[in-house]
């Protein structure tokens, strides 16, 4: 494997053979997408004031934010007057930065006689982040049902077993219609995985289950870290089904309509299921995505092979550092001598996926980060998604379906 000190001189990265029948943990970030799909926006140049994308009958289409939806009018103008270029801007640093502000110290950003055209006291800044929130539901509900066949995506659910997890910070569904648009072996991982796939509770085998009765057993879990596109959720703060998450919309259909969507116990209109991207995360709101966290340590826990897919590990996501912290500490080869664990690194080009990989290094726990900073492991660095299957297909043809062999499923 490459050592991640160097990554100047990267050209290709070896993988160790997984056991037959180990588990691998694939935990994707916003770079997978945009790598399955090169219109799909990251959080550098996430802010943009018109959208231009192709229709399902390769038709240009064109969309301006402020005319479709007058409560955006204006907002990209107070987020460029306080912040900059928005060519220039990461929407995690400026979502952070307003929440911080509207939130996070109340009443002391207040003042008696803002000065015009600022949004500098309270009231403004809280409705200037709830709008920015909008926006990104907005911006990606238009691109979340564009993609069809996307290569990529489907070369990740050709590499699964049913031993493997997918854990991700993306919104999209893009994993989950291809996913479901395959009729063989995925069905199985799909119906596997039933529990997870989506807000608890479900229907399966015939009664309702919530999907923490599953986290021992030794199947994979497909888990969405911050939410989802297709969940929601009622928006009415009163309501006692407030904290519940229900799907959104069939992975069949080419539109999200959710003007039409009703909670059933007060009637209220919905809302997505999504944590915005800022430092601090509150899962109060939705405190079920906590158990998919949960879920999530254990899938890193038990796996043999991480694979980090356009993660970015920005030094402000406290709680992802926090679970790859205990997660390698507790992990079963991690810790242990002759079941060596292996880390991989995917990102668009090799500084990147270095860059990416020495910050990774600083969320490890101790014990494991000193292996490497002592050279007696390496993290293996590919420079795109393509590079990562091609060597993993080689290294990994003895792979069996664990749950299968033993009779689980």
């Amino acid at each position: 494997m490459t050592s991640i000190d160097t990554t100047s001189s990267l050209q290709s990265a070896s993988l160790d053979e997984v056991g037959p029948l180990a588990s691998v943990c694939y935990f994707l970030g916003a770079g997978f997408s945009k790598a399955c799909w090169d219109r799909y926006p990251v959080s550098k140049g996430f802010l943009v004031r018109k959208l231009t994308w192709m229709d399902l009958h390769g038709e240009v289409v064109e969309t301006e934010y402020a005319k479709s939806m007058p409560a955006l009018a204006g907002l990209l103008d107070h987020v460029e007057a306080d912040h900059g270029s928005l060519d220039s801007l990461n929407i995690e640093h400026v979502l952070t930065d307003m929440h911080i502000r509207a939130y996070g110290l109340g009443t002391a950003w207040e003042v008696a006689e803002p000065e015009a055209g600022r949004p500098e006291y309270l009231g403004s800044v809280r409705r200037n982040y709830m709008a920015l929130v909008t926006y990104i539901r907005h911006r990606l509900r238009l691109l979340d049902g564009r993609p069809s066949e996307l290569p990529l995506a489907r070369r990740l659910i050709d590499s699964l077993k049913l031993q493997d997890s997918i854990v991700t910070l993306n919104y999209d569904t893009i994993v989950e219609r291809h996913l479901y648009a395959d009729p063989t072996l995925r069905s199985r991982y799909l119906e596997h995985l039933r529990s997870t796939i989506g807000p608890p509770p479900v229907l399966y085998g015939g009664s309702w289950q919530t999907f923490d009765r599953y986290t021992d057993r030794k199947q994979g879990v497909f888990t969405k870290l911050h939410g989802s596109q297709d969940w929601s959720s009622c928006s009415n703060s009163i309501c006692p089904h407030r904290t519940y998450m229900s799907p959104g919309y069939s992975y069949s259909q080419s539109s999200i309509r959710y003007s039409e969507l009703r909670c059933t116990v007060c009637g209220s209109g919905a809302e997505t299921v999504i944590v915005p991207p800022i430092a601090s995360k509150a899962f109060e709101r939705y405190p079920k995505l906590r158990l998919m966290w949960l879920q999530s340590h254990l899938a890193l826990r038990r796996a043999q092979r991480w694979v980090f897919i356009g993660v970015s590990f920005a030094p402000t996501d406290f709680q992802l550092a926090a679970l790859i912290r205990s997660a390698s500490s507790e992990g079963t080869y991690f810790n242990k001598h002759g079941a060596e664990g292996q880390i991989c690194v995917v990102s668009e080009g090799r500084d990147s996926a270095g860059n990416s990989a020495k910050r990774l290094l600083q969320s490890l726990s101790p014990a494991v980060r000193d292996k490497y900073q002592r050279g007696e492991r390496e993290i293996a660095l590919f420079p795109s998604v393509d590079e990562y299957f091609d060597v993993s297909f080689a290294a990994d043809g003895m792979r069996e379906d664990r749950v299968l062999q033993s009779g689980e499923y």
